[in-house]
This record gives C-alpha cells, structure tokens and sequence, in this order.
C-alpha cells in the first residue's frame, strides 16, 4: 500500500499531463487516506493542463472543508469565460460543498470577498437548506443575483428560511427595487412560487399592491400591440394579466382591453387570459366582448374554445345567455 502510495505521488510530479491525469482518476476510484493526497490535490487545481485542472477540483468534493472551497473559489476567479467546462465543473463543486450543513453553516459565518460572495450566492440556487437560505436572503439585501438567476434566488431563499423570517423578507425584497421590471417580475415570481411550495401565501397585503403594480408596469413595456413578439414577451404579456385579474387591477382595463378589441392580433392564449382578468376585475363589458368572438366568423377555433372555456369558469346568468347564443 505505501508503494502504491508513492507510487500515486510520482505520477502527480509526472511531466507528462495524461499521466497525472490517470494518477488523478485513480485517486477518484481509490479508497485511501485523503490526507495523504489533499495537498498534492490542491497544488493540481493550478496545474498548467486544463484536463489535470478540472479533475482536481472535482476531487475536491470528497474534502468538504473550508480549505477546499476557498480552493475552488480561487480557480473560479482565475478560469477564463472561454474554458466553459472548467467554469461548470467549479459551480459544480462548490455546489456539492455547500450541500453539506455544517460546512454551509461555517461559510455563511466567515467574511467573504465581494466576487466570493457573489460566487457562493449564485450556486445557493440549488441548495435546499436553511443555512443556504438565510445566507441569499442576507446577500439579497444589498445586492442581486445574475438576471437569469433571480427568479430561483428568490424561490429557494423564501421556501427554507425558518418560517419566523419569511414575512421580514417579503417586506425586505419588496423595498429593494430591482433593475428593469422584467427583473422585478422574476423576484416576484420566485417569491410566490417559493411560497407555494412551502403550502403558504405569506402576506397578501404586500403581494396584492406589489402585483398591481407589476402588472402595470409590464402592461407598460409590453402592451397588446408590443413588437417584435417573443416567447418571452407572450409569458411577460400573459403573467402581466393574470396579475390585473388576480389583484383586480382597476384603472388597467383599458390596457387589457386592448389584448381583446381585435386591432392588435394577440395570441389566442392572450385574449382568453384578458377576457378572465376582465371577468375578475368585475367589468360587465366582457359579456358583450366575448360574444363577439363567439358570433364573428373570422374567431378560429382556438380562441372559440378558449373563450368558451373562459365563459364556463364565470357561470353567472350574463354568461350563459352568452354561451345559448352560440350559433356557430
């Protein structure tokens, strides 16, 4: 065993890079005393061969210390954004360190860096667990996640924090405004789900101002006539008025009116989703809107269904005097 030992050392000292990346792979299958090996780990984390690089900071997960995420922050902050796999494998890693509790509990005490910080924050995502939790919602105070990253931020932080701090983040992320509402709506977003599957609504005071407001905001940027459309436009349009319906977002009728008149050509999907938010705001002019696209022989039958199936969810007597009318 020691021959094999030192034999395992000779080959990381190797100058050939496939040799020390097998003495590497040997060491991932090999069960041995790791503390032989974490130095000489920790010393290929820098080697000059990418391949030796990345199998030595994978190796780093069977040490979860905090010597070893200071050691995997420290190739992150050196990897180029061209050498994506290396990139990947250090999110990676540090992730799986974080999955341990006692060392989440140790990184959340000590005093990072800001990219540091940034870095941990961003693999926290993933990471279901209170200590994770308390440290996003700490770091979410003053700073934000990567755009693409918001959404889930926001859900983890909200469905592992101790229940005791829920409503004190909601309030928190509500006061901390976000760059474009498209961020914003992630936030808001993520909170909701967040909340949901924790099987609570949180505060629906907050929520119910916040969502008008989003609503409108979104209406704003991306009205019924917004062009060029996208998949991402279309769930910003159709979430922006679930939200006027949902929080009856009066004064905003108009503007979801317009995803209905029939001048803007708005996705089927959208009309429906405007004629309920119309139906929960309580107007009586949906009524006569969606007999039109029932009674108009140019409505496909997609949207006819679908404002069928809209109508059905309302049945009061206006609606159903609409639905005998059907004619077509």
């Amino acid at each position: 065993k020691s021959m094999d030992a030192a034999t395992i050392q000779k080959a990381l000292a190797h100058a050939d890079p496939l040799v020390r990346v097998h003495a590497l792979r040997v060491l991932r299958e090999w069960k041995h005393d790791g503390t032989i090996f974490y130095p000489l780990i920790k010393a290929a984390t820098k080697d000059p061969d990418a391949h030796v690089q990345r199998i030595a900071t994978e190796l780093l997960m069977s040490y979860p210390v905090m010597e070893s995420v200071v050691t995997v922050l420290d190739v992150m902050r050196q990897t180029g954004q061209a050498d994506t796999h290396l990139k990947y494998t250090t999110r990676l890693v540090l992730r799986n360190l974080m999955r341990h509790e006692d060392l989440m509990k140790q990184t959340r005490a000590k005093t990072w860096s800001e990219s540091d910080e940034a870095a941990i924050a961003g693999t926290l995502i993933d990471v279901p667990s209170a200590e994770a939790a308390l440290f996003l919602s700490s770091y979410l105070k003053t700073k934000s996640l990567a755009k693409e990253k918001t959404q889930l931020g926001y859900q983890q932080a909200i469905r592992f924090l101790p229940a005791s701090q829920v409503d004190a983040f909601i309030l928190q992320a509500k006061s901390t405004t976000l760059p474009d509402v498209d961020q914003e709506t992630m936030k808001f977003r993520g909170l909701q789900e967040g909340l949901a599957s924790r099987g609570g609504k949180g505060s629906p005071a907050i929520f119910e101002s916040w969502g008008k407001e989003i609503a409108e905001n979104l209406l704003k940027k991306y009205p019924a006539g917004y062009r060029p459309v996208s998949e991402e436009i279309f769930n910003q349009q159709k979430f922006a008025l679930q939200l006027a319906g949902d929080y009856k977002a009066r004064g905003k009728e108009e503007s979801v009116r317009a995803f209905i008149d029939g001048s803007n050509k708005v996705h089927p999907e959208l009309v429906a989703t405007a004629l309920r938010a119309i139906f929960k705001m309580g107007s009586e002019q949906v009524y006569p809107l969606a007999g039109q696209y029932l009674g108009a022989d140019s409505t496909g039958q997609e949207l006819r269904k679908l404002v069928v199936a809209v109508l059905g969810e309302f049945p009061t007597a206006a609606s159903l005097k609409v639905l005998a009318g059907i004619t077509k």
